[in-house]
C-alpha cells in the first residue's frame, strides 16, 4: 500500500530539460547557471535506473505560483565525513553518502521522481540564497504532494521493525484515529488492557524497533519542521501526507505517532506492569526515552487540538520543547521552526552570529510579550556564546509536564500584580530585571536522572560534585523531612510533587489533595497501609499501588533531572539540575516561575527556572515570618 503511494505522486508535466554542462563544471558554476528570484526554487529531478546504475540527475528552476507536484525528502545528512559522487546537469557533484544511499532506495526502476532536497536545490555556500531559500521551506513543505521520511538503510532489522511498528497500529488506530476519549481511556487504564486489542506482544522485535525509534534522525532540529509541515497526523485527510520509510520498508507517520503511545503508556503506567511489557520496559528504563517518543511528544502541540490552547504552539514553548534536539549550527535551533510557529516574526540571517541572533530574539521577546517565558527551562549551563540570560537550547535536560503544566495554566492567570520591569545594558550584554530574593539555598538533593545519557549524566555530576544515586537521594530527603514541625513537613512533599496530582499525566490537579500526606509518609516507610485498602492483592503490589499517585507525580516532577532545595528560611523547592548551595532563589517581575541565579563578582549569572511551595508569581509573596519581600534590581550577566 505504502509502496504504490510512492509511485503515484509524480508529475504529470515534464520541466524542460538543461542543455549538457562541461563535466568539469564547478559547484558555483552549477547553481549561478540557474540563479533564483525570491519566488522560485529549484527541483531535482532524478531520473530512473536499476540498484547499481550511476545516479542521474537533473537541476530545474521552477516558480512556487506554478504549483508542481513534486516530493520532498526528509532525511539526516550524516556526519561521518563520507561522500560519494553523482551526476547533477552532466556534471560530477560530490554529495554525502547517506543522501546517495537514500537515491538509490527511492529511485523508481521506470519512472523518473521528481524531488525537492536541500543538499541539492539550496546553494549550500551561498549565505544570502541559503537565508530566503530558509524562509520558503515552510511553503515547500506544504507544497509537495507527499514527503518522504528517510530514516536510513535497514540496519538492526530497521525493515522488521517498521513492519512490526505497521502491526501495531492496524490493531491501535482502530481505536485511536480521531477518538480522543478512547485514548484517555486506554492511558487511565493497566497495560494489560492493551493485549485486549489482539496484540501479540511477544512476537514484536522490540530492540530492532528500540533502533529504529532512536536514530538520529529523530534527533535533528530541521527534521521537526520537516514533519510538522507534512500535515496533522491525527487528522484524516493530511495524515497520509508523510510516509517514514527504512530501507525499501515505509510505513505513514501516523502509524509511528500511534506506537509513540506505547512508550507513553510504559512511563505513565509502571505501576500496573504485566510480562508482555517487560522487554520495552526494561529498554524505557535502561536507555531512557527514545528519540522517536521526543520527537512525537513536540509534533503533538501542532496537532489541531492545540490551537485551543494558548500558548501551546507558540514559539517560547516550542523551542523549549525541542531543546534536546539537535541542529549543527546553533542558529538553526531558532530559524528551523520557522513557518511552524506564527506569533513570532523570524526572519533568517546567517550574516549574524549566534551571540546576535539570541539577543535579539530574548529583547524583541521581552519588548513585545512583556514576560519572561523565552528563557524559561531547565539548565545544564552549557552555552558557549552569549551572556548566561541567553536561552540554552543545546541540552537534553527534561523540564517535566509538572513544569510545563504550570507554564501553560500561566497563560489563563491574566496580567501580574506587578508589572515586568526588564532591560538590558552594556551593549545588550546585561539584563538589568526587577525582583525579589526569596532566599538563599541552603541544601539541595539531586538530580534526580529522567533518561539523561550516562555521559552527560557523569559530566554534569562532575560539576556538581553531588550523590545522585536515587536511593541515597530520597534518604535525605527523608532525613530533611522527619524533623520538622508538621506544617512545614506539609511543604517538603508538596514542593516534591510541586504541589500536584499529575498521576498518569493526562490530568494536572493543584494543589495536591490531603490524602498525598499519608501516601507520602507510606512512601518514605512511615506509616501503614490502611487495610481496606485492595486487601487482595500480594504486599509489595498493594504498596505500589497505593503509592503510585504519589511516586507517578514525583516522576513528572523532581523526577525530571530537576533538583530539590531547601533555603535558610525553609523555603522547599524543585530546581533546575545545575543548582548548588550558595545559590539564590528570586522571583523576577514577569516570570511565571521563579528562577535559581548564582551571585558572581559583577552581578549574577543565570542557572534556570524553580518552582518554589507557596510563591506564586502572579502575587506578592511574603516571608515565612509574614513580613514583605523587599524589591530590588538584578543584574544577570
Amino acid at each position: 500500500m505504502i509502496q504504490e503511494k510512492l509511485t503515484k505522486y509524480l508529475t504529470k508535466r515534464s520541466a524542460p530539460a538543461l542543455k549538457v554542462l562541461g563535466t568539469a563544471i564547478s559547484h558555483h558554476q552549477l547553481y549561478s547557471d540557474l540563479p533564483l528570484d525570491r519566488d522560485q526554487f529549484r527541483l531535482l529531478r532524478l531520473q530512473p535506473g536499476q540498484w547499481n546504475d550511476k545516479i542521474v540527475c537533473y537541476l530545474t528552476v521552477h516558480k512556487f505560483a506554478n504549483q508542481l507536484e513534486f516530493e520532498a525528502l526528509s532525511y539526516t545528512w550524516g556526519s561521518n565525513g563520507r561522500s560519494e559522487v553523482i551526476t547533477v546537469n552532466g556534471a560530477s557533484v560530490t554529495i554525502g553518502a547517506s543522501l546517495e544511499t537514500a537515491l538509490r532506495y527511492i529511485r523508481l526502476p521506470h519512472k523518473p521522481r521528481v524531488l525537492w532536497i536541500d543538499a541539492l536545490c539550496i546553494n549550500q555556500k551561498d549565505d544570502v540564497e541559503k537565508g530566503y531559500q530558509v524562509q520558503k521551506m515552510c511553503q515547500v513543505y506544504s507544497s509537495a504532494t507527499i514527503v518522504l521520511a528517510w530514516l536510513g538503510p535497514p540496519h538492526s532489522n530497521g525493515e522488521r521493525a517498521l513492519s512490526d511498528i505497521r502491526y501495531i497500529d492496524e490493531k491501535m488506530s482502530p481505536v485511536l484515529n480521531n477518538n480522543y476519549e478512547a485514548w484517555d481511556d486506554l492511558q487511565s487504564r493497566p497495560l494489560f488492557h492493551i493485549k485486549r486489542l489482539g496484540l501479540n506482544l511477544e512476537a514484536i522485535d522490540w530492540d530492532a524497533i528500540w533502533d529504529l525509534c532512536n536514530r538520529s534522525f529523530w534527533r535533528r532540529m530541521w527534521i521537526l519542521q520537516e514533519l510538522a509541515l507534512s500535515g496533522d497526523t491525527m487528522d484524516d485527510i493530511s495524515s497520509n501526507r508523510c510516509i517514514v520509510g527504512c530501507g525499501s520498508e515505509w510505513v505513514s507517520l501516523m502509524a509511528l505517532s500511534n506506537f509513540s503511545i506505547v512508550f507513553g503508556l510504559l512511563r505513565t503506567r509502571a505501576s500496573h506492569m504485566d510480562e508482555g511489557m517487560a522487554k520495552p520496559f526494561g529498554l524505557l528504563m535502561t536507555h531512557g526515552p527514545p528519540a522517536l517518543l521526543i520527537m512525537s511528544r513536540i509534533l503533538m502541540f501542532f496537532h489541531t487540538q492545540y490551537k485551543r490552547k494558548r500558548g501551546a504552539q507558540g514559539l517560547e514553548n516550542i523551542m523549549r520543547l525541542s531543546r534536546s534536539l539537535q541542529a549543527t549550527d546553533p542558529r538553526d535551533k531558532l530559524y528551523g521552526l520557522l513557518g511552524i510557529v506564527t506569533d513570532y516574526p523570524i526572519v533568517v540571517d546567517y550574516t549574524h552570529d549566534a551571540t546576535q541572533v539570541y539577543k535579539s530574539y530574548v529583547i524583541s521577546w521581552t519588548e513585545r510579550n512583556g514576560n519572561l517565558n523565552c528563557i524559561l527551562g531547565n539548565r545544564g549551563m552549557s552555552n558557549d556564546f552569549g551572556p548566561s540570560w541567553l536561552p540554552e537550547f543545546s541540552n537534553p535536560l527534561s523540564d517535566g509536564t509538572a513544569f510545563e503544566n504550570l507554564i501553560q495554566m500561566s497563560y489563563d492567570k491574566g496580567e501580574y500584580k506587578i508589572s515586568p520591569q526588564i532591560c538590558f545594558m552594556q551593549e545588550n550584554n546585561v539584563m538589568k530585571a526587577r525582583g525579589i530574593s526569596i532566599g538563599k539555598i541552603d541544601r539541595v538533593v539531586g538530580p534526580f536522572w529522567n533518561g539523561t545519557k550516562p555521559k552527560i549524566r557523569m559530566d554534569l555530576v562532575g560539576k556538581l560534585n553531588t550523590n545522585t544515586e536515587y536511593g541515597s537521594m530520597l534518604g535525605l530527603i527523608r532525613s530533611l523531612y522527619l524533623p520538622l514541625p508538621e506544617n512545614v513537613q506539609d511543604d517538603v512533599w508538596r514542593a516534591c510533587i510541586m504541589d500536584a496530582d499529575s498521576g498518569d499525566g493526562t490530568e494536572f490537579i493543584t494543589p495536591a489533595p490531603d490524602h498525598f500526606r499519608h501516601r507520602w509518609r507510606v512512601f518514605i516507610f512511615q506509616d501503614k497501609i490502611d487495610e481496606s485498602f485492595e486487601p487482595y492483592l500480594e504486599q509489595h503490589e498493594r504498596r505500589l499501588r497505593y503509592i503510585s499517585p504519589v511516586t507517578e507525580s514525583l516522576g513528572n516532577a523532581l523526577g525530571t533531572d530537576r533538583c530539590f532545595f531547601v533555603t535558610e528560611d525553609l523555603h522547599m523547592g524543585v530546581g533546575p539540575c545545575s543548582v548548588r548551595a550558595g545559590d539564590e532563589a528570586v522571583l523576577l517581575f514577569g516570570s511565571p516561575l521563579p528562577f535559581v541565579l548564582r551571585s558572581t563578582k559583577q552581578g549574577y549569572t543565570f542557572v534556570g527556572d524553580a518552582y518554589v511551595q507557596g510563591v506564586d508569581p502572579f502575587n506578592f509573596p511574603t516571608m515565612k515570618d509574614g513580613r514583605d519581600l523587599i524589591c530590588r534590581d538584578f543584574m544577570i550577566h
